[in-house]
């Protein structure tokens, strides 16, 4: 079995009827104020650098 920390588990099956199948489902873990800021901070700086690709890109 997949050690997962909480996240869920989605497998994408071609050769099936239903292609996502459901492995493990994620659960909800209470953030700390740092946590969050940290993980705030993650997605910014990732919609940023998409968002420059999509910019030199075109």
């Amino acid at each position: 079995m997949f050690h997962h920390g909480g996240f869920g588990i989605i497998l994408y099956r071609p050769d099936k009827v239903d292609k996502l199948q459901s492995v493990t489902r994620c659960c909800n873990q209470q953030l700390g104020l740092g946590e969050r800021m940290e993980l705030l901070e993650a997605i910014a700086k990732s919609a940023c650098r998409d968002a420059g690709k999509l910019l030199i890109d075109n």
